[in-house]
């Protein structure tokens, strides 16, 4: 209805259509009709390139669009393609924040923007195992991060980063440079958020549980996981599935030290959640009901 209001009282060349189309974009990309949500998005984009015609140089609008269609052809596993538009957002980003400093000012929209593309395409390289591709991407995020803004203003952001190459570094098989970087990432995040009760700092113990877990430190594996619950529970409550994860990672260690029933339980646990937010054909919920049915078979 918004869309048909903008288009009758303002034109079909309007930032506000453009926007609104892009909106629907979103919502179309979230419900899996990728096609659909494409072709709002090229819509906005032509839209915006049309208002943005005969002005000094591309405006984050045009870049905007451009990454929603790069999150598409992601999610299609078009990864190419998914850098491609990626890398013009980033162009723009970047030519939009160089501007603003020319004028005599500072972008702080642009450079977020510039950093969020940065990480998104360092995990698009991930995928594709271009890990050091990948690194890089996300290294220059940091940095732009940590020399525009306070550890306040950057800390969430550069916390997720510096978990994601943490994970590099444990595909690599270097679980101590690994380490450092979860525990650095856990450090930042109680800063940033002023409590060790936050999903995100959650999700960093969950990471620096799985190093325990690789090095054989069971016990200290499944304390970080088990902390890691109590704050996701806590936190987003005891049916978000969230935490499904952390309780299949509990129960697989419990099945290691062959206590059957308390593993039993929780990949029970995990299942129930998984299967009320997804269904029971869903990939995380297929490998539970291995899990469980071979715990059943020992039993026997």
């Amino acid at each position: 209805e918004a869309l048909v209001v903008y288009r009758d009282t303002l034109g079909r060349d309007h930032p506000h259509v453009a926007g609104t189309m892009k909106n629907i974009g979103m919502v179309l990309a979230e419900r899996g009709e990728l096609d659909a949500a494409m072709e709002k998005f090229t819509e906005a984009l032509q839209i915006y390139k049309a208002v943005n015609n005969g002005k000094d140089g591309p405006c984050c609008d045009i870049a905007s669009a451009l990454s929603c269609m790069g999150n598409v052809q992601n999610r299609r596993g078009e990864l190419d393609e998914a850098l491609k538009y990626y890398n013009e957002a980033l162009t723009i980003y970047k030519s939009v924040s160089s501007r603003a400093r020319e004028l005599g000012g500072r972008s702080r929209l642009a450079l977020q923007e510039v950093a969020s593309t940065l990480k998104i395409m360092g995990m698009v390289y991930t995928k594709r195992g271009e890990l050091d591709k990948a690194m890089s991407s996300f290294q220059d995020a940091i940095d732009i991060m940590r020399q525009n803004f306070s550890e306040q203003g950057s800390g969430a952001v550069v916390t997720s980063i510096l978990a994601r190459i943490g994970g590099i570094f444990c595909k690599m098989g270097k679980l101590d440079e690994a380490m450092s970087h979860y525990q650095e990432a856990y450090d930042l995040a109680t800063r940033t958020f002023g409590t060790t009760d936050h999903p995100e700092v959650a999700q960093v113990l969950h990471y620096i549980g799985g190093i325990h877990q690789k090095r054989g430190n069971l016990e200290k594996a499944k304390s970080c996981y088990e902390n890691a619950a109590k704050i996701l529970q806590s936190t987003l409550g005891h049916d978000d599935p969230t935490v499904a994860s952390t309780l299949v990672c509990i129960g697989g260690i419990h099945y290691r030290e062959k206590d059957l029933d308390r593993a039993l339980s929780y990949y029970n646990d995990a299942l129930r959640l998984n299967r009320a937010a997804f269904g029971t054909k869903h990939p995380d919920v297929i490998p539970i009901m291995k899990s469980i049915a071979a715990i059943h078979t020992k039993k026997e």
